[in-house]
């Protein structure tokens, strides 16, 4: 080679050496804000959420509402089931009152004649086998007692033996919404058309309020295991390996460092929550790195009925590069340097690591 050529060649791998690093310090830079940008896109495109909530009847909504100065049935079907016409009833947004609160239905003549105040709304459901959980919501003065369709689920201050002129058996004061769960309910839902039905109640004919302001709401079945969206470092090359940075579909618990192995051996610290926890490794000899989660693991998502996570999957084994930065160099040689000798028919060299091309 003439020597332009080597100076030419020579030059060319400096620049290209030179660039190669400031990309690899450019990447290390960014690398976590790409990673956050590439999460939050996983979870744009995939439609990954927790919202499994939904409101089935809500605040200020509007019901079928009776006074209670008369019966609203006398004969079935009664006024609690779904198949009783309540074409007679008055209209009306919640909250139904009188003397206290704002809003809603104001109610005329019921204090000092008569002492109770009949609700009731339909609602739909596609799928009763998928609610897992169905919840009261609801602000009232003094009483009251709740069914679906045609079944009792939940009272509070409301005697066992219901009449038209009965009296709440406790004094309850309006003004914020309280929670009952009404999960005994949801195996008398079916497809289609419901009916919840409310009876309020107050202590005394004299009372000086009434508030009766319900809101109905679920929480659908989650029967989605949670998976692993995004790593941080990708993998593929890598300059280092100390702690990777694990980003699931979902918030989970049960996370335990032993969990995830690099070649084999098992993470040393672990920090995080939620959806996102970071993995602590000892630095790994360069070459070829397996990150694989261990045959079993105790994580699983949040879900009422935990469904655990599948570290088996294909996709869950990643594989990576770790490049070696450090030149080999020479540790020791025999004989060595300065030692008087009669003859030297052989030098043994130690690198710092294997080599190559020699």
């Amino acid at each position: 080679m003439a020597t332009d050529d080597f100076v030419c060649f020579t030059f060319v791998l400096f620049v290209l050496n030179l660039a190669w690093k400031m990309l690899s310090l450019t990447l290390m830079t960014i690398r976590k804000p790409l990673f956050l940008v590439a999460s939050l896109w996983l979870v744009m495109v995939t439609g990954v959420s927790n919202a499994r909530s939904a409101t089935l009847i809500p605040t200020g909504a509007t019901w079928s509402y009776w006074p209670g100065e008369e019966a609203p049935s006398l004969q079935a079907p009664f006024w609690v089931e779904a198949n009783f016409s309540d074409a007679n009833w008055q209209e009306g947004p919640a909250p139904f009152r009188y003397g206290d609160g704002e809003g809603g239905t104001l109610i005329e003549g019921m204090q000092n004649t008569y002492s109770t105040f009949f609700i009731r709304r339909s609602f739909q459901v596609a799928a009763p086998d998928q609610i897992e959980a169905l919840t009261l919501h609801i602000d009232y003065d003094d009483g009251f007692a709740l069914w679906i369709n045609g079944r009792r689920v939940r009272s509070a201050n409301a005697p066992n033996a219901i009449q038209l002129d009965s009296l709440a058996t406790g004094s309850h004061e309006s003004g914020a919404f309280e929670t009952f769960s009404l999960d005994a309910g949801i195996e008398h839902l079916v497809p289609g058309r419901n009916i919840v039905a409310i009876q309020g109640f107050n202590t005394t004919l004299g009372s000086s309020d009434f508030v009766l302001h319900p809101e109905l709401v679920y929480e659908g079945l989650d029967a989605e295991a949670p998976v692993v969206i995004a790593v941080d470092p990708a993998p593929g090359l890598v300059e280092d390996f100390r702690e990777v940075t694990v980003q699931f579909s979902e918030p989970v618990q049960g996370v335990e460092a032993r969990d995830l192995t690099l070649n084999g051996v098992p993470a040393q610290s672990l920090s995080g929550r939620g959806d996102t926890w970071r993995f602590g490794f000892a630095p790994p000899e360069p070459g070829s790195l397996t990150l694989r989660w261990e045959q079993e693991t105790g994580i699983t998502d949040l879900a009422r009925t935990p469904n655990p996570f599948d570290g088996q999957a294909a996709s869950e084994t990643r594989l990576y590069q770790l490049l070696d930065e450090n030149a080999p160099h020479i540790i020791d040689i025999f004989p060595r340097p300065g030692q008087a000798l009669s003859a030297c028919s052989s030098v043994r060299l130690l690198f710092s690591e294997p080599i190559q091309g020699l």
